[in-house]
This record gives structure tokens, sequence and C-alpha cells, in this order.
């Protein structure tokens, strides 16, 4: 069995379900189903997002000096 990290699997499955998703519709496919799967599909794409935020490995530098308020906050002073 291939051995794939969970935000990667994650990922697979997400986009699988995201291609199926619109195959049928343009097949036309049950209604129900479709309706069904338009319904659960944010907290689908919610958990993808979790998991590879979680999950995958980010090798970009970190930011290590103060962020001033204004930055923050998006006040550019004019």
């Amino acid at each position: 069995m291939l051995h794939m990290k969970s935000y990667q699997f994650a990922t697979a499955l997400v986009t699988t379900f995201l291609v199926v998703y619109t195959v049928l519709i343009y097949l036309q496919g049950d209604l129900r189903l479709l309706s069904t799967m338009f319904i659960v599909s944010p907290f689908v794409v919610v958990w993808l997002v979790y998991n590879v935020i979680k999950n995958a490995p980010y090798d970009g530098p970190e930011r290590t000096e103060e962020i001033p308020d204004d930055e923050l906050s998006g006040w550019k002073g004019y």
C-alpha cells in the first residue's frame, strides 16, 4: 500500500470528491446525491485546509521582528 502523509491523502480525497461532484453535475446525476454533496462540500474543504495547515511542512523563513500595530490593522496613516 502507498504510504501517504495525512495532508497528501486529504488533498487527494477532497480533489476526487470535487471532481466527482463536477462530473455528476455535468451528467445530470441524482438531485438528492448532488444536494448532499453540495451541503457537505464546505465542511470537506475546511477539513482539507485544517489538515494542510496542521500537517504540511513549512520550509520558509520565520518572521522574527516585531510587527507594528498599524501594519496589523491595515492603517496607512493617510
